[in-house]
């Protein structure tokens, strides 16, 4: 058997595979968490600005506010993607 070989059978495989899927759902849930915040955030500014008329920081806050519900779709589907394989 080469060597580190003996890690990926049975108990110390099946540990080895918990904690990627630990790793990856954890990593996906805090995306998804810093992704609503930033949405958060961004939505305010975009709210102070249109309250203030200013076009240009109003159109620079859309796009960016376009940019997390996208990063928030892919992250959900990834995160549902992920379940779906893993279940």
């Amino acid at each position: 058997m080469g060597q580190g070989k003996y890690f990926d059978v049975g108990l110390f495989g099946e540990t080895q595979e918990a904690l990627g899927a630990f790793g990856s759902t954890f990593y996906l849930s805090l995306l998804l968490s810093q992704s609503c915040e930033q949405y958060g955030e961004i939505e305010e500014e975009y709210k102070r600005a249109a309250a203030s008329q200013d076009l240009e920081l109003m159109g620079q806050k859309e796009m960016e506010l376009h940019l997390c519900q996208s990063t928030l779709a892919i992250t959900a589907k990834m995160l549902e993607s992920y379940h779906e394989i893993n279940s």
